[in-house]
Formats: structure tokens, C-alpha cells, sequence
């Protein structure tokens, strides 16, 4: 059976580790967090706001003859400073095509067998934010995984 660590684990080890060397990632949610001193410098990457924060939840749900369907969200959001040029628009977009990429070779259709399958990732959502008072960008995605069990 698998848990939300083991599928945090994978992530972790095989996606986020991969994106970008040395932008930081979080398993949550940092902006909501109470920042201060050093938490707050973790939010930047080469002098620029440039962090993800990913989260995984899942429910059970009972399905026939005693089997269990245990299902998984991944949620992931990428904060990037935004620029007069745009430049980091295109890289935030670029950023989740890099992701679903990595999932595709990295993780594979069972995520270091996690899961059995899973869907996504859902539609690329990207709006205005702020980060220690800059503006920024925020893409966030998601993934749904499905694992079958007594």
C-alpha cells in the first residue's frame, strides 16, 4: 500500500530535484507560512523570487468485493518574480513542460510503482501574486494517481 510520503518521496527524489539545481522546494506552502530571517531567503534563487511548493493528499474510497481505491493529488505551484521583459512568464510556462517531462521518463505511468496509473496533468493556471512585497507569477498544476488494494 502506498502512502502520501511514499508519493511525496518519488517526487521529491525524481521531479523536483530535476527541475532547476538549486531552486528551492517546498512540501508546503511557504507563502502562507509565517516568514521570517531565513525561511524568507529560501524563497530566492539567483537574487529573484523563484521557488515551487508541492503538496500530495488522497482519500480511500471503498470500492467491490473488499478492494480499496486509494486516490492521490499532487499539487504543484511554481512562484517566479515577474519582469518588465517576460521572460519569466515563458520561463514559468516552460517550468511545467519541464515537470510533465520529468514525470513522463522519471516517475513513469506508476511513479516508481506508487501507483497504478495516473491522469494530468490538469490545465496550466497561472496568476498574479506577491512574494516579500515583489510581484510574481504563480503557475500551479495538479496530477491525480490511483492505487487498487485489498
Amino acid at each position: 500500500m502506498s502512502t502520501n510520503a511514499d508519493v511525496r518521496t518519488v517526487w521529491a527524489a525524481q521531479v523536483l530535484a530535476n527541475i532547476n539545481s538549486g531552486t528551492n522546494s517546498y512540501t508546503y506552502q511557504i507563502q502562507r507560512s509565517k516568514l521570517g530571517g531565513k525561511l524568507l531567503e529560501k524563497g530566492y534563487y539567483n537574487k529573484i523570487v523563484d521557488f515551487y511548493e508541492y503538496s500530495v493528499e488522497s482519500v480511500k474510497l471503498h470500492k467491490l468485493m473488499g478492494k480499496f481505491q486509494t486516490v492521490f493529488t499532487v499539487k504543484i505551484r511554481h512562484t517566479i518574480e515577474a519582469d518588465q521583459s517576460g521572460d519569466n512568464y515563458t520561463a514559468l510556462q516552460d517550468s511545467f513542460q519541464t515537470i510533465n517531462g520529468l514525470v513522463i521518463t522519471n516517475l513513469g505511468l506508476s511513479w516508481s510503482s506508487t501507483v497504478d496509473f495516473y491522469e494530468g496533468p490538469n490545465e496550466l493556471t497561472i496568476s498574479e501574486g506577491d512574494f516579500d512585497s515583489r510581484s510574481t507569477w504563480v503557475g500551479e498544476s495538479s496530477y491525480t494517481a490511483f492505487k487498487l488494494t485489498n
